[in-house]
């Protein structure tokens, strides 16, 4: 039986690359096969009151949200503005609550994904006054159907 000839080349991987961004140095470093570039994302030079106010404006003249326009209230704890991030989160919850033309799978991971970074960023009694305000929020019905539901199986142990 003949064998296979490897007709592949090796190639060389490039030598370390350094380029500036703004002050900020980006790096590209290569393992193997693999190259890794390293690009810091800097959100606190974003707005997030303009990023909610949009958002309102977009459903109070009755425009269907997509996917892209609501993926920014997932950071916008880590954005700047004037809003505390308490303010945030709740107005954000808002817009989740009141958006159209998105799926409720959407909806539902945009929500998890904020209850997340309120748990990183609010104190224990604003996180306690945050959970009530949710309560009616879809995660919140999930999280609430979820407990009845472990509270009826332990019940039947």
């Amino acid at each position: 039986m003949k064998k296979r000839e490897n007709t592949l080349t090796p190639v060389k991987p490039p030598e370390e690359k350094i380029s500036k961004h703004e002050d900020v140095v980006l790096k590209a470093t290569d393992e193997g096969i693999n190259t890794y570039k390293v690009i810091p994302i800097i959100l606190s030079n974003e707005n997030a009151d303009v990023i909610i106010n949009n958002l309102r404006e977009k459903i109070d003249c009755g425009e269907p949200l997509t996917k892209a326009d609501l993926m920014p209230l997932c950071l916008s704890l880590l954005m700047g503005g004037e809003m505390t991030h308490r303010e945030r989160i709740l107005a954000a919850y808002d817009i989740t609550r009141r958006a159209t033309g998105v799926g409720m799978d959407v909806i539902q991971n945009v929500e998890a994904v904020l209850y997340i970074m309120a748990d990183k960023f609010l104190e224990s009694k604003e996180m306690e006054r945050l959970k009530e305000e949710i309560k009616m929020t879809r995660l919140g019905q999930m999280l609430f159907y979820d407990g009845v539901v472990e509270g009826e199986e332990r019940g039947r142990a």
